[in-house]
């Protein structure tokens, strides 16, 4: 099923989510007594050329369940097509791209506690060993720095530089052998300068991985001729599956360090 974000016609948003429903009819008729108006009123509004108000379509929200942020897309599309003028029609359609645009932002759709200071985002994100350290340090087995040094092959000195920049990011807390990860946690910004950074160390590690273990990994790979509608889906779709990976995240016994890498791009050319 689509999401609401992939609509450019609150009719047909409201058209598909009821047909996706196993009584399409029935549901028109509940949607109706709910908003306390005619059946036949539901179809000539989304088959025609009527409007819903503002406030029977939050009634529509409301009965399919919609959240706030689907609420406030859906009335921004209701007041572009109801606009008088093509001054206000482009007044929401700046209002919607904008909206988009911090939906489409994944800083935005998980629960980040904090930014990283700048001072030391560079350092961070300078190297993969930073990330990894910072999460091998969750697993019990490598709260005890001889193992770390094992499992990464880094002398004491590379290790106690590690961890000494992930305590002054708060992220790790404790002295000696026995050290504890705190519950902050880092994102880095699409418009971050360390960003193409962050992308390339774990990239190259993909491509290591792909070459040393290639049936130990999951990867992907799929060059698309598709339209621009079919590449705006299929990015919602992954956005939605980071944002509903989150929780699965949270909830995990530390066990082991996984990554998870995703691309999905228009190819201009070289």
């Amino acid at each position: 099923m689509k999401d609401v974000y992939s609509f450019k016609s609150y009719k047909e948003c409201i058209d598909h989510f009821l047909n996706a429903r196993k009584q399409v009819w029935g549901a028109k008729s509940q949607m109706a007594q709910f908003l306390g108006c005619q059946p036949g009123f539901i179809s000539q509004v989304l088959g025609g050329d009527l409007h819903f108000s503002q406030e029977q379509l939050l009634g529509v929200c409301e009965f399919l369940q919609f959240d706030e942020v689907e609420q406030d897309f859906l009335i921004l599309l209701l007041n572009r097509e109801r606009s008088g003028s093509s001054q206000l029609k482009s007044y929401f359609e700046e209002k919607i791209r904008a909206l988009l645009r911090e939906r489409e932002s994944i800083k935005n759709r998980i629960n980040t506690r904090s930014e990283t200071k700048p001072e030391l985002a560079s350092e961070y994100y300078s190297s993969w060993k930073y990330n990894v350290v910072h999460m091998l340090l969750r697993i019990d087995q490598y709260k005890d720095t001889t193992q770390l040094k094992e499992m990464l092959n880094l002398s004491s000195a590379e290790i106690e530089q590690m961890i000494g920049l992930l305590r002054k990011m708060g992220l790790v807390e404790g002295n000696g052998k026995r050290l504890a990860v705190t519950d902050e946690r880092v994102h880095i910004a699409s418009d971050s300068p360390w960003i193409t950074r962050h992308h390339m160390n774990w990239r190259l590690q993909a491509i290591q991985q792909i070459q040393d273990r290639p049936k130990k990994g999951l990867h992907f790979s799929s060059v698309m001729s598709i339209s621009a509608e079919a590449h705006a889906q299929i990015k919602s779709l992954i956005l939605d599956a980071i944002e509903r990976s989150e929780p699965v995240i949270r909830e995990a016994k530390d066990e082991q360090v996984s990554v998870l890498l995703l691309d999905l791009f228009r190819f201009e050319g070289s």
